[in-house]
Formats: C-alpha cells, sequence, structure tokens
C-alpha cells in the first residue's frame, strides 16, 4: 500500500500548470488584485464545503470521496484552459474547490486507518514523510513535462487540458484500495477484526450512512477541534504557517520572470538567442523541478529532523526560525533589487514547508481518534482555506500598490507579513503537546 499511496501523491502533483499558473493568468490579462481574488473565490468555496465532505468521507466511504475530488478536478482545469473571462474562471475555480473539498484530509486519513489496521501507527511521521516525498517527486517531473509542452506550444491553455490525464490513472489507483482505509464506520466489520486490508475489494455494500451519522460526525469532529486545547493551540499554528504560505507561494513565478531578464545566459548558445518567454519558462521550469527535488528530500527526512530535538514543538519553532532568516532574505533582495535573492527565500521557505507539513500532521494525529480523522483534519485544513481567502487579495492588492509606486519594492508586503508572523511564533510560549493516550490515562486517574 505503501506504493499506492505514493502513486497517489505522485500522479495528484502532476498539475502541469501550477508552476506557470500566476503567468497564465497575467497572460490572460489579470492583475496581482484579480489573481488574489480567484484565489479566495477558490478558498471561499473550498471552506464553505470543507468539512461536510470530511465527514461524508467519514461516513459513506473515503475511496469515492476522492474519487469524486478527481472528476471534479478534471472538469476545473479544461474550464480554466479555454475560458478567459473571469466569470467563467471563478466558476471553474469552484469546480476545483470541490476538488479540494473533497480530497483534503480524506488521503491522510485513510493513510493513518491503514497503518492503525496493520500497527504501524507508530511509523506515522516516517511513512507520511516519504509518501509525501513521492508528491514532490511528482510535482518536480510534472514542472519539467510543462517546460517541455509549453516551449514546443508558447500556450498556456495547453498545460491545463493535459493537466486532466494524471487525474485518470489516480482514480484507478482509488480502485485498488483496501476496504481497511475507510473510517470505522463505513470498513466492513470481518476487515476490522481481521486486521488484514490486503486484499480486501472496493465495495461490499455496506457502509450506507444516514444524512443524521454524517451531520453528528460532523458535529463531533467540529467541538473535538474547539475544546481541546493542546488541539486547537496546534491547529491556530498550522493554519497561519500554511495559509500564509499557500497564499504567498506563486508570487515566485512573476519573481522568477523578472529574474529571467537578468539571467546571465553567455555561452549557452540557445538561451542567447531565446525570446523573453522562453527564458522565463527555462528557468521557472528548473527552479521549480530542484525545488521540487530539495522539497521531496526534506519531506522524507520530516522524522529524523524532528528526532534531532528534545520534542516536537522546538522542532517546529526551529523551523518558525529558519522561516525569519528567509523572510530577511526577502527583505534585502527587494531593497537592493537582486531578483534571484528575492527568489531564494521563497524556495527556502517553500522547503521548510515540507519539513513542517508532515511535522504538524503527526502532532495533530496524536490528539484525534480514528473515527473523526479526516473531519478534524478537515478542520484544519477549513481554517487554512479561510486565511488564504483573506490574505490572497490583500497581499494582491499590496503588490500591485507597492509596485506601480516602487517595482523594485513589490514584493515587499509578502516579505513583511512574514517577518511579523514569525516572530510572533518565535517569541510565543508553547507547552510540550501530550499524546491522546496520555490524556485518557489522567482522565482515568482522575475519575
Amino acid at each position: 500500500m505503501i506504493f499506492n499511496f505514493s502513486l497517489y501523491g505522485f500522479l495528484k502533483n502532476q498539475r502541469y500548470f501550477e508552476p506557470f499558473i500566476v503567468l497564465a493568468f497575467i497572460d490572460k490579462g489579470l492583475t496581482f488584485f484579480w489573481i488574489g481574488l480567484l484565489i479566495g473565490i477558490r478558498e471561499v468555496a473550498t471552506n464553505v464545503m470543507e468539512i461536510p465532505t470530511g465527514a461524508m468521507a467519514d461516513t459513506m466511504g473515503r475511496r469515492y470521496s476522492m474519487i469524486a475530488s478527481h472528476l471534479a478536478y478534471i472538469a476545473a482545469f479544461i474550464c480554466l484552459g479555454y475560458f478567459e473571462q473571469f466569470e467563467m474562471m471563478a466558476g471553474a475555480m469552484v469546480l476545483f474547490s470541490i476538488g479540494e473539498a473533497f480530497r483534503t484530509g480524506t488521503h491522510k486519513a485513510m493513510i493513518f486507518s491503514w497503518l492503525k489496521a496493520n500497527n504501524k501507527l507508530d511509523q506515522k511521521k516516517h511513512v507520511y514523510g516519504y509518501t509525501r516525498s513521492w508528491s514532490k517527486m511528482g510535482t518536480a517531473v510534472g514542472a519539467l513535462i510543462a517546460a517541455g509542452l509549453l516551449l514546443v506550444t508558447e500556450r498556456y491553455d495547453y498545460v491545463f487540458y493535459v493537466s486532466a490525464i494524471p487525474m485518470l490513472f489516480g482514480i484507478v489507483n482509488f480502485l485498488c484500495y483496501p476496504s481497511c482505509v475507510e473510517s470505522p464506520k463505513t470498513a466492513p466489520s470481518r476487515v476490522l477484526k481481521q486486521g488484514d486490508c490486503r486484499h480486501a475489494p472496493l465495495s461490499e455494500g455496506e457502509g450506507k450512512k444516514s444524512v443524521g451519522q454524517v451531520v453528528k460526525t460532523l458535529w463531533m469532529g467540529i467541538k473535538h477541534a474547539a475544546t481541546h486545547k493542546k488541539l486547537r493551540a496546534l491547529l491556530v499554528e498550522d493554519v497561519t504557517f500554511e495559509g500564509m504560505f499557500k497564499a504567498t507561494k506563486d508570487y515566485l513565478q512573476p519573481i522568477l520572470q523578472s529574474a529571467a531578464l537578468a539571467m546571465p545566459v553567455g555561452g549557452v548558445m540557445w538561451l542567447s538567442e531565446a525570446n523573453e518567454t522562453q527564458k522565463t519558462i527555462v528557468l521557472v521550469a528548473v527552479v521549480y523541478a530542484v525545488l521540487s527535488v530539495f522539497a521531496s528530500f526534506a519531506s522524507r527526512k520530516a522524522a529524523k529532523f524532528s528526532d534531532g530535538f528534545e520534542d516536537d514543538s522546538k522542532a517546529t519553532k526551529a523551523i518558525w526560525l529558519l522561516c525569519f532568516v528567509s523572510f530577511v532574505m526577502v527583505t534585502v533582495g527587494s531593497f537592493v533589487g537582486w531578483y534571484f535573492a528575492i527568489a531564494a527565500g521563497f524556495v527556502a521557505v517553500a522547503i521548510f514547508q515540507n519539513l513542517w507539513r508532515p511535522l504538524m500532521i503527526s502532532r495533530i494525529a496524536e490528539h484525534v481518534d480514528d473515527e473523526t480523522m479526516a473531519t478534524v483534519l478537515s478542520v484544519e485544513s477549513q481554517g487554512k482555506t479561510m486565511l488564504t481567502a483573506v490574505l490572497a487579495p490583500m497581499i494582491g492588492f499590496a503588490v500591485d500598490y507597492v509596485g506601480k509606486m516602487n517595482g523594485d519594492l513589490q514584493y515587499l508586503p509578502i516579505a513583511g507579513l512574514g517577518l511579523i508572523v514569525c516572530v510572533w511564533f518565535c517569541l510565543k510560549k508553547r507547552d510540550d503537546a501530550k499524546t491522546q493516550t496520555e490524556e485518557v490515562l489522567e482522565v482515568a486517574v482522575e475519575a
């Protein structure tokens, strides 16, 4: 199953438009504000549907939820490539959000359910980090494929269309998933008793649940996230990091476009004769491919990174410090006009995010039972999308506004936001997290 989990991540990240999505939107005539608004629409729509779909995944079937997610992705990619009107692109973003809503939190819950069924739950950081590393390898391969496609066609719409193909293969992969990846509410009782899920078929005709059970699962997940003090603190910290990262990460593309103009190409015969678009495509593809390889390595080594600290809370504080240094680099690069330094700062934050994600998901999982795992992770994802929806258009407006006054300082608002958030969480006092088992024992003793 590790192969299937890894294959899912690899195929999911074959989104050939992703390294070029901001450039594609700019090519359609959008400003950073309108691009941020599109991102905000996507996040708000995801926010509305995310927790209910997480609860549906826990009660009606996680595998079918993932298949529905990929079908929505296919429709969204086709629409994003075909339409140029803002209203139609906004509709495509809503389709994209449906895919995100059914996916986020659900696959992680499937991994943890499989680990529990096979008595490997103690390996969750290692397994999740390993499978996530293959997601990043998928991004690296996808960036190179996208570059080849764009160099041949010089049309951004094609990268949207071709991105639908890996989603079809992803659906086939889900048909091979065993029954034990489902929530205990939907997995057949015989599978749960045996603890063996290697050869269980996709559909057993069991697990059909009522709307009332969906609502009950939804309420349990929200209540647990809201009333559990340590879980709530972890969710706030994770949402802040991920929301800030998600709202700003794609600005790397126009930064690289600016850097491409100053790129030394002497001695490289083809690049010396290439136009601005071709230079940008090459630089973006190379940087995203290299970034994805480093991100893959970081994700795979996330568990080892956290093991080097006294506890996981100190490991996350170290990541905040590393991100602070990266945003200082962006700030300095903005003032002196070094676009490669600005890009290096963004790349560093993206790498550190891949240390952050497996670590935080593992910490959150320690406070959540398997029955509501997808729901609580969807609560986390909903908080992230809500923050991104607010930040994306605000940052887009700030970047446009500062850019009109001084183009060299265009990306300074992003650096300022990053520095403020990093300082806050570096100075914030935190307690070491206790596992769910420890808390249950404490309650039992008190009783």
